[in-house]
């Protein structure tokens, strides 16, 4: 039987108290958001830290259900999900070939390109996206556009534009060189002698020893793309074409429904019932792949 001492024993109730504490700090928004939309105005207005509903009956979870009101969200939860298997598809193939070749492969100017691709990682994405929109919108022979890209509007609120960059991103290429990294040749190379090409190497036999960094790359770009609300607010002219905006901007459309006119009172228990059934895509994937997160989280931090 283990013993400890009294400095550890301290030590770990300690932690278990930080640990608890952070963990009803981090919940503690969905837990209100979700009692918040179950509230009438009224009872919302006078309510405290934690909005309790006066009884369950099955009325009170109507908020929960509007977010489904809105005609074009089918269309937009389509195209939100076409687009992740399309960028995951692209993502995983672009990472894994990448993380391969900077982990495995030897060649001139290998760490300068390296760390080159790691310095593009401190550019925010911001700071990019009036030249991306400046280069969408002057592509040549699209959208209207002449040889010299005038004229037209190119691919600004076209479909295309959905599709046509962050085909890889930097972040997910290390993450799979690091994991890549810590693991031997041998496997690769009985591969090879085999007869085993180069692409059959690193899809057949790596790919999935590091299958939990996948999960971390999956769950990133679905959130990122589930929640998306920059891009078809600039890219994209929702007026004309409604049925091809992500539902990350379609949410904020629908809570804007929900608000009310000027001369009221915002309908808080209404936004708050989208805004979490909107989240529950999220957090659901994020408990299927909980485990896989973690452990791709620790292979992708291994020092190469």
């Amino acid at each position: 039987m283990v013993k400890f001492s009294k400095k550890d024993l301290s030590t770990k109730i300690v932690a278990y108290i930080i640990l608890f504490g952070g963990g009803i700090i981090m919940i503690y928004p969905l837990i209100y958001c979700f009692m918040a939309s179950l509230l009438t105005l009224d009872e919302y207005l006078v309510s405290g830290l934690l909005p309790v509903p006066g009884d369950w009956s099955i009325e009170r979870f109507a908020n929960l259900l509007k977010f489904f009101d809105h005609p074009d969200v089918v269309p937009s939860v389509t195209i939100t999900i076409v687009r992740f298997l399309f960028y995951a598809i692209t993502n995983i193939f672009f990472s894994m070939i990448g993380g391969y070749i900077f982990a495995k492969i030897r060649f001139k100017a290998k760490k300068f390109i390296f760390y080159y691709m790691m310095i593009t990682m401190m550019v925010p994405g911001v700071a990019t996206m009036y030249p991306g929109f400046l280069m969408y919108a002057k592509w040549p022979l699209v959208g209207g556009n002449n040889i010299l890209g005038q004229g037209g509007r190119g691919f600004i609120g076209s479909w295309p534009v959905m599709f046509i960059g962050g085909w890889f991103g930097a972040y997910n290429m290390f993450l799979v060189r690091q994991a890549i990294y810590d693991i031997g040749n041998d496997i690769g190379e009985a591969a090879e002698i085999d007869g085993a090409s180069t692409l059959k190497v690193i899809f057949m036999i790596y790919l999935p020893l590091v299958k939990a960094v996948m999960a971390v790359l999956l769950i990133g770009l679905f959130i990122g793309m589930w929640n998306d609300y920059l891009f078809p607010k600039t890219f994209m002219d929702g007026t004309t074409t409604p049925e091809l905006i992500p539902i990350g901007y379609k949410v904020f459309e629908i809570i804007s429904r929900a608000e009310g006119n000027s001369s009221q009172l915002p309908n808080y228990p209404a936004i708050f019932g989208v805004c979490f059934t909107a989240m529950l895509p999220t957090i659901l994937v994020y408990a299927l792949l909980q485990k896989q997160f973690v452990q791709g989280m620790a292979m992708g931090a291994v020092k190469g």
